[in-house]
């Protein structure tokens, strides 16, 4: 990013800088505004289907959301990429893939070298069982997942899981859930025009009111008022 912006995300602003990486979670919606100078934004978007070999460690990234590119090396990747699109030459698509894997590497170093994960999750590979879990969890999001029904799905022992997911991931599963509906419920208030009624069938939730009390314990406001940023009483943070 150049020079001084704010990103909202995640129901709080955060402010950016010349240089400054900004990280979101699937599913997550977040806007950029300007702090009264112009600014250039390189933004980009993509699935970790697609990087198996990269998506246990976006994963852990944990809740951390900006790191400093002090070296410039993910700015210029981004520009080679941009080059290699609006330029297009022989193999060009395979040079802007590379380039582009390249650019992902350098995000999870920079982010790892910060010290900015929750927790102390394990290093390599993530176990089958904690992808395949970590596939329906967001597949099916739900305040109704129960630790010991996820278990059974994986053929393990209740304990086992918790601690394999814990290990991996640096949180707890519950809280991991927590954080997932929490989310998605933001995601959905502020991108799309369902009711929260609807919103809350389909997290899982009994009832408006247990969404509600849910959502506010979660992020300090009501589902109306993070919808409504403008309400006199409430202020979206």
């Amino acid at each position: 990013m150049k020079d001084r912006a704010g990103s909202r995300s995640t129901g709080i602003c955060i402010a950016c800088g010349r240089g400054d990486l900004f990280l979101t979670k699937p599913g997550e919606g977040h806007q950029g505004a300007s702090l009264g100078e112009s600014y250039r934004l390189y933004y980009t978007g993509f699935r970790l289907a697609y990087r198996q070999k990269l998506e246990a460690d976006f994963y852990r990234l944990g809740r951390a959301r900006t790191v400093r590119d002090t070296s410039g090396e993910v700015k210029r990747l981004f520009d080679a990429v941009f080059a290699e699109i609006e330029e297009p030459g022989p193999h060009s698509a395979l040079m802007a893939e590379s380039l582009f894997q390249q650019l992902l590497i350098r995000v999870v170093r920079l982010y790892r070298a910060a010290a900015l994960q929750d927790g102390d999750p394990g290093d390599g590979p993530l176990a089958p069982a904690m992808k395949a879990l970590l596939h329906y969890l967001h597949e099916h999001a739900s305040i109704d997942f129960n630790a010991t029904d996820l278990a059974k799905r994986q053929h393990l022992s209740r304990t086992h899981l918790e601690r394999e997911f814990k290990r991996a991931f640096g949180m707890p599963l519950g809280k991991y859930i927590r954080m997932l509906c929490t989310d998605r419920a933001k995601y959905w208030l502020a991108e799309t025009s369902e009711t929260i009624t609807s919103i809350a069938e389909k997290l899982g939730f009994s009832s408006l009111h247990a969404f509600s009390v849910f959502f506010k314990r979660q992020t300090g406001i009501s589902p109306y008022a993070y919808r409504h940023p403008a309400s006199p009483n409430d202020e979206k943070r």
